[in-house]
């Protein structure tokens, strides 16, 4: 039984995984923590007691043959099955859980005040997050789940869209009211602004990228109130220090309470969109692809999906 494995061992079958899904030996190498050499090795062996050829060079990629290609889809199926039986293994029953990776303001400002209508469906299943302004490699760090912004084009990893969202120029309606004339664009010159700039992502955030694409002069982007993290600047916005570009969902409940308003009407909107990201390899838990579901109807109830 297993003969196959006798001759060509799982850790090396693994190591012929990461290239063939990454396409290349150095960002395998990174991922498995070993050293390029010890992964062009491993295929070699892989390759000598297949006696065919499973990669070519293309440039400082590599590219599967048609053996490999075949190889690769089987042994990858394989090691998700055996990573799914590994991991129901170590689990505690009575401690089913989901670790979710995303920026500390979507946390607090998207995804906080729905989680008590997931306990109220589910409250067997416990909830772990951790915030960081860092991409987290998903796999190595066990996170069943990451939140993102950007293109939803993430190597090694699947990803679902999870919103639509719109970056808005918002400020406080004291400011409004009592500051210089906000009525158009060109009225941000008598105003501080009040700049975030997030660690990563393609939030679309950045005052001079907005001024640029609305054909705005004459406002000066190298002055203002500058925050790396989106929750102190929406605070000062609130406070009527300057004006905030901030994606809507994470202003929506101040500006239903009146603590902020949006400026400028529809020419001040930029898209941003929001992707739900799970590791590539290994399967999705039955309980996290529950979850995803249930955030996916959370943003489709809120009319930002």
């Amino acid at each position: 039984m297993y003969d196959a494995l006798a001759i060509i061992p799982v850790n090396s079958l693994r190591v012929f995984e990461a290239a063939a899904r990454l396409g290349n030996f150095s960002r395998a190498a990174m991922e498995l923590n070993i050293t390029t050499g010890a992964v062009s090795q491993q295929i070699k062996k892989i390759e000598a007691r297949c006696g065919v050829e499973l990669f070519e060079r293309v440039g400082r990629e590599v590219q599967l043959t048609e053996r490999g290609r075949r190889l690769w889809i089987g042994v990858a199926d394989g090691l998700k099955a055996l990573d799914a039986a590994a991991d129901e293994a170590m689990q505690d029953p009575a401690s089913a859980y989901i670790s979710i990776s995303t920026l500390g303001s979507v946390a607090a400002l998207w995804l906080v005040p729905r989680l008590d209508r997931w306990r109220e469906h589910r409250p067997d299943i416990d909830i772990r997050i951790s915030t960081s302004g860092e991409l987290m490699d998903l796999g190595r760090e066990q996170i069943d789940l990451a939140i993102r912004i950007g293109g939803g084009d993430y190597p090694g990893l699947e990803s679902k869209h999870l919103l639509r969202d719109r970056i808005v120029p918002v400020c406080s309606p004291k400011l409004l009211a009592d500051g210089p004339a906000l009525a158009r664009p060109q009225d941000l010159a008598n105003h501080t602004l009040v700049q975030f700039a997030p660690a990563y992502g393609n939030v679309r955030t950045d005052w001079k990228g907005w001024l640029e694409a609305n054909r705005v002069e004459g406002v000066d982007t190298d002055r203002g109130l500058f925050f790396n993290e989106l929750i102190p600047a929406i605070y000062a916005a609130i406070s009527g220090q300057g004006v905030l570009l901030a994606p809507s969902s994470h202003v929506e409940e101040s500006l239903k309470n009146g603590l902020l308003v949006a400026l400028f009407g529809d020419e001040g909107y930029r898209p941003a969109d929001w992707f739900i990201v799970t590791p590539g390899s290994r399967p999705v838990r039955p309980h996290v692809a529950e979850f995803i579901d249930w955030l996916l109807s959370e943003a489709h109830q809120t009319g930002s999906s």
